[in-house]
């Protein structure tokens, strides 16, 4: 069975949506827990992501300007590529 192509369309927009959703959450959550756990975000970004080069260097360099939220989103971009 073939999807026409609003359909299709719409389940696409529809993904897009709920992929960037679902990170935002993933991400908010992310900080929270190691704000309250006491360890910097950028380190568990490094256990969830599997210790990706350059996610490391580009997290490393965003932690040591102060930019968790930035260290936070390399975890976000390399797990978002390879979903």
């Amino acid at each position: 069975m073939t999807m026409s192509t609003p359909a299709g369309l719409l389940a696409l927009i529809g993904g897009l949506v709920l992929v960037v959703g679902a990170a935002d959450v993933l991400v908010d959550g992310l900080l929270g827990v190691g704000r309250r756990i006491g360890v910097a975000p950028f380190a568990l970004t490094i256990a969830l992501s599997g210790f990706e080069t350059e996610n490391m260097a580009a997290g490393i360099a965003a932690n040591a300007r102060g930019l968790p939220g930035a260290a936070a989103g390399t975890f976000l971009g390399g797990v978002t590529f390879l979903a």
